[in-house]
């Protein structure tokens, strides 16, 4: 007999899968007929369903998406994944995500993500068994480089007491080294996907971020609960190993892991808006300064113009201030001496905002450093850092800092400072330099 779809709910909102249907592609899956149990879960993402209660198939599509299986089977669980993502909100299948310890005011040892019946086959073991590697540190777990025991490793484990019979678990023993596999990236384009269109979802469009991406990023221990966030280790690690792939392919690869990286590391921007920003300015915008110190000026360059591109060029000047000053040696100055000399522009709603227009002109501007490589680094920030503000300069609308830069224009002591500062540059750049600062204060 025909199963109709029944209507919407009374909360706007479609109703989950029939439990027939679910067994439909469990009973599969049990005779390990994963091709089938795809297929059928494909023709089972209507508008009007959600598998909300189908933990364990959703896990499925992330294991096969990311496991030790065929390449076919992993891109056709990845393609199954963006499908369900454009046809439903990301609330609708949120529980079954994996989420960072942290996030859960549960005291339960088993988080509800993975409570589900992992016992009906072999391959539900599989999955619960990785899906069990996130308990630690969130859904991230499933990015890195899959890595299987060899049979002495796991017999000696077995003798230890240290696997368990049922799944098969054991500990790692920091013997796995941290690695974004090529399937891993697959999947962080989804999640990226996932976490941005959440970020809609929850703020129609305004300035917001996405809270099921906040429960990927640690807590701070807190009695309260009401400290910010203030870790990004995990998205500033995939930004790094984005910047430093030199695989098969890599140009192309590269330059798409970086686009993905910048987006991820977006989202963290996001967060450190608002009157209460969930995640802690000032802890991203130092732990930012401290991974870029460490790039090539053509990623940081890549990397600043990526978040201007996707609406953070208050974050992009911001960030490219703090490398200058960095670079010149200016950012041992005391904290009240920067904060009396109003170093950055201040708005509630942008935390990571824009040098101050007078702070930019009679310091940043005039930053050198004696190091020829060093300086020359200074000099194409400077380059980038005007190119941003200029491109936004009918966002500035105070009246102070609009005749601070008509002053500069004919302040000739100005410019032969700007001269002394930059004697030991190129005669190029330091002209491509000049042009800006005219382009900008003009």
């Amino acid at each position: 007999m025909t199963q109709h779809p029944p209507n919407m709910s009374n909360t706007g909102r479609p109703p989950v899968h029939p439990h027939s249907w679910r067994e439909i592609i469990n009973g599969s899956l049990e005779e390990n007929f994963v091709s089938m149990a795809l297929g059928t879960f494909n023709e089972l993402i209507k508008i009007n369903f959600i598998p909300t209660m189908s933990r364990e198939h959703i896990q499925l599509l992330l294991y096969l998406t990311t496991g030790p299986v065929d390449r076919a089977i992993s891109k056709r669980a990845l393609n199954i994944l963006h499908k369900l993502l454009s046809l439903h909100q990301p609330s609708s299948i949120s529980q079954a995500l994996p989420f960072h310890p942290s996030a859960s005011k549960s005291k339960e040892d088993t988080p509800v993500w993975l409570q589900w019946d992992y016992k009906r086959s072999d391959l539900h073991k599989s999955v619960w068994k990785r899906m069990k590697e996130c308990l630690d540190e969130g859904i991230w777990a499933l990015l890195w480089e899959y890595r299987a025991k060899d049979a002495t490793d796991i017999k000696k484990r077995k003798h230890r007491g240290d696997i368990d019979d049922d799944t098969g678990d054991y500990e790692e023993e920091g013997d796995r080294k941290r690695k974004v596999s090529e399937n891993g990236w697959n999947l962080l384009g989804w999640l990226i996907e996932f976490w941005e269109k959440d970020k809609l979802e929850n703020s129609a469009g305004q300035i917001g971020y996405s809270p099921l991406f906040m429960k990927q990023l640690p807590r701070p221990f807190d009695r309260s609960g009401q400290l910010p966030r203030n870790d990004a280790s995990v998205p500033l690690f995939i930004l790094k190993s984005a910047c430093t792939f030199t695989g098969l392919g890599s140009s192309e690869t590269r330059d798409s892991r970086i686009a993905l990286a910048v987006k991820l590391l977006s989202l963290v921007i996001d967060a450190t808006s608002g009157p209460i920003p969930p995640f802690h300015p000032e802890s991203l915008s130092s732990s930012i300064l401290h991974t870029l110190q460490s790039h090539s000026t053509s990623d940081v360059q890549r990397i600043i113009k990526g978040l201007e591109t996707l609406g953070h060029w208050r974050a992009s000047t911001h960030i490219l201030t703090l490398l200058i000053e960095s670079l010149g040696a200016t950012r041992n100055m005391k904290m009240q001496d920067r904060k009396a000399k109003h170093q950055f522009e201040y708005d509630s709603q942008y935390r990571l905002n824009r040098p101050d227009i007078r702070y930019l002109l009679q310091q940043i501007l005039l930053t050198s450093s004696k190091e020829n490589n060093e300086q020359s680094k200074i000099c194409i920030y400077k380059v980038q850092l005007l190119r941003i503000i200029t491109t936004h300069r009918s966002q500035i609308g105070n009246e102070e800092e609009m005749r601070e830069m008509h002053r500069i224009r004919d302040d000739s002591r100005w410019w032969a400072d700007f001269d002394r500062t930059n004697e030991l540059e190129m005669i190029d750049l330091k002209r491509v330099l000049e042009s800006c600062i005219k382009s900008f204060i003009m």
